[in-house]
């Protein structure tokens, strides 16, 4: 049976106090539709199952959305997280133990979460094409017109925040952004505006000398959106010092790195690193092969081993198919190039290719002495989790137990084995956006994204059955483990 923890429960939907009237103000009426809203709804796009939250509790939902990591070192996963948050899926399915607060509902949540990946144009797409007026939802009004002063600059944000800056005057991004566009477009003051709650727009606007170093990646990535976006419109970001600290680059946040990219400023010596993290975060996410590949694709029959390689990765990252021509190579290759050998048996393994060449296991076993020993591992738990995928999931449904995060002193942490006991039960009773987030979330002792997490996402998508996200996943997992070695 389920546990119903009243006083947790309590605590999870009871508004927080608060002179804003409209942070305790109901959802509007036509909130299903349009938490359902989304970018893609096909399984050509890429889609997630509209059921995808069937029968999921929105509390742990809402928890494990907010709570969903921006990065990963695997594009394929990057790629997940997008599809699950632009997927139009039926919200009507969420079992609703929690009453939806308002700025709470899972549109607005998605908003926050695609900016913080740097994905501005697909939130404001999204955004433009669902909302006319937020009505009262507060947080929505307010990442919409940031989304707004981002692509199309002040003066259309200011027409925007002259109508929301009187419907929510608690709020302190209406607060500055309202004095900031009397300042820019208003008529001229005779004293300073001042700006109690943000020295770094106050520093923006009557300190002359006024800047932040682009290399102080940590400093920046704290600031507000509104900060940020300031910075770089106003020019006070200082990027004189990128030559002396260009690693600076890679520590920039998603949501840093697109306003980066939308400088003209930037200087263009350091351009290809900052694409190069937008690369790696899934913001610039190309599908086509480049010319370059083209013009490898089209001479197989004499590529070097280095550059039938490269071609394999490539393919692999943007989930193209690999050629028997390819593979056909590959094979010639192999008796001066024996992990050759490896490199088909997994292509094949992960369906990347319909090639029917056999790789007997001696010259399997004599590939992977090529490799390094974390390479040969990872194989191991690869291969291992690909022959799970074709076994029938017969494990019994079974109970599920509702997991609450709010004590009395606020979120509280959760050990692994409430994670891994959380993620069993969501697996068992084919939760598919629970188990994906669940895993997504789940922190590890490093601190970051390893690739036996990218493993472990991998199982959880072959048991809820999502057969072609698994396969993105494991064509990025084989792809790192190829590039190391």
């Amino acid at each position: 049976m389920r546990i119903l923890t009243t006083f947790l429960l309590a605590l999870l939907v009871a508004p927080m106090a608060s002179a804003n009237p409209y942070e305790s103000a109901s959802p509007p009426n036509d909130i299903n539709a349009l938490e359902s809203a989304g970018l893609i709804y096909s399984d050509v796009q890429g889609a997630l199952p509209k059921s995808l939250w069937r029968g999921q509790p929105r509390s742990e939902i809402t928890y494990l959305l907010k709570n969903l990591p921006t990065t990963s070192p695997n594009i394929g996963i990057q790629r997940l997280k997008k599809r699950l948050l632009l997927s139009v899926t039926d919200s009507t399915l969420i079992e609703n133990d929690i009453p939806i607060q308002n700025g709470q509902d899972l549109f607005t949540l998605r908003l926050y979460k695609l900016v913080e990946m740097g994905l501005f144009d697909e939130a404001f797409k999204l955004y433009l094409k669902n909302i006319k007026d937020p009505e009262n939802n507060d947080r929505l009004a307010e990442i919409g017109v940031a989304l707004l002063l981002n692509d199309r600059g002040l003066a259309p944000a200011c027409l925007e925040t002259k109508a929301f800056a009187r419907r929510f005057i608690y709020n302190p991004f209406w607060i500055n952004l309202n004095k900031i566009c009397t300042i820019k477009l208003g008529a001229p003051q005779s004293t300073p505006i001042e700006f109690p709650n943000s020295p770094i727009i106050q520093g923006i606007f009557y300190n002359k000398d006024f800047s932040i170093s682009a290399t102080m990646a940590e400093r920046l990535n704290n600031l507000t959106l509104l900060e940020q976006l300031m910075l770089v419109a106003e020019k006070r970001v200082d990027y004189s010092n990128l030559g002396s600290s260009p690693e600076s680059i890679q520590y920039l946040s998603p949501q840093l790195v697109t306003i980066f990219l939308n400088d003209e400023r930037f200087p263009s010596e350091f351009k290809g690193k900052l694409e190069e993290s937008a690369k790696n975060y899934g913001i610039i996410d190309s599908y086509d092969i480049g010319d370059s590949y083209k013009k490898l694709e089209e001479n197989v029959e004499k590529l070097s081993q280095h550059d039938t390689e490269k071609l394999i990765l490539r393919k692999l990252f943007i989930g193209q198919f690999i050629s028997d021509k390819i593979i056909t190579k590959l094979l010639q290759q192999s008796q001066t190039n024996p992990k050759n050998y490896v490199y088909i048996q997994s292509l094949k393994d992960i369906r990347a290719t319909n090639s029917t060449i056999d790789i007997t296991q001696q010259n399997y076993n004599f590939g992977q002495d090529s490799f390094n020993p974390e390479s040969v591992n990872m194989l191991k738990k690869l291969k291992m989790s690909l022959d799970n995928s074709t076994k029938i999931n017969d494990t019994s449904s079974q109970v599920y137990e509702k997991h609450y995060f709010l004590t009395s002193k606020g979120v509280r942490e959760i050990d692994d084995s409430n994670w891994n006991q959380w993620l069993k039960e969501a697996q068992s009773n084919q939760f598919i956006g629970l188990s994906l987030m669940i895993v997504l979330s789940k922190p590890n002792n490093s601190g970051k994204f390893s690739q036996d997490e990218a493993i472990e996402v991998l199982d959880s998508l072959y048991t809820v059955g999502l057969i072609e996200q698994a396969q993105i996943v494991a064509r990025n997992i084989l792809g790192s483990i190829l590039r190391l070695n």
